[in-house]
């Protein structure tokens, strides 16, 4: 519903939906336009004045999650417009990081969501160019930040801080 103008309190709602929707599914509860309600204290209304059904509320759910991956990746490109591996290691981290139950929830879900695609995407949208060599080099960073950071959301690593992670990344790319 990306047309209407976002006032305030549409925002609460989305948000409201959005945390009732993660609480929920960590619970392993089912997800239904009522449970959701139910949790978010909304009426059913109210839900369908902004999604037309649960799939809809996931697609947003996860496009916003993929836009700010977008968004994060964009903003580490150095002063001279070059990806800069520290910056995007340490924003991508911290995003993930932010994001963690959402990611772990998409991750384990029966879904197609697929984080590495998402940041090979979100490399080459924010440095451009088609260049085979280039390419190759973001699916590399990508895949190996995708699966690091798909490692740790799913607490493989036991309870180890983002930035150990993000440490131990930049070590290896020195």
């Amino acid at each position: 519903m990306a047309d209407k103008k976002r006032y305030r309190s549409a925002l609460r709602t989305e948000r409201l939906l959005r945390e009732a929707y993660v609480s929920l599914a960590q619970k392993g509860e089912r997800l239904s336009v009522a449970a959701l309600c139910r949790e978010a204290d909304l009426n059913r209304t109210t839900f369908y004045t902004h999604y037309n059904n649960v799939e809809e509320l996931e697609a947003d759910l996860t496009g916003g999650l993929m836009t700010g991956l977008g968004d994060v990746v964009s903003a580490a490109l150095g002063d001279d417009g070059q990806l800069d591996p520290a910056l995007v290691v340490e924003a991508v981290g911290s995003y993930v990081e932010k994001n963690r139950p959402l990611l772990r929830l998409l991750l384990t879900s029966a879904g197609s969501f697929e984080f590495g695609d998402e940041l090979r995407t979100s490399l080459l949208k924010a440095v451009g160019g088609s260049e085979l060599a280039a390419m190759v080099r973001f699916d590399y960073v990508a895949g190996a930040l995708a699966s690091v950071y798909r490692t740790w959301v799913l607490g493989q690593y036991g309870d180890v801080p983002v930035a150990d992670i993000n440490r131990a990344v930049m070590q290896l790319m020195a």
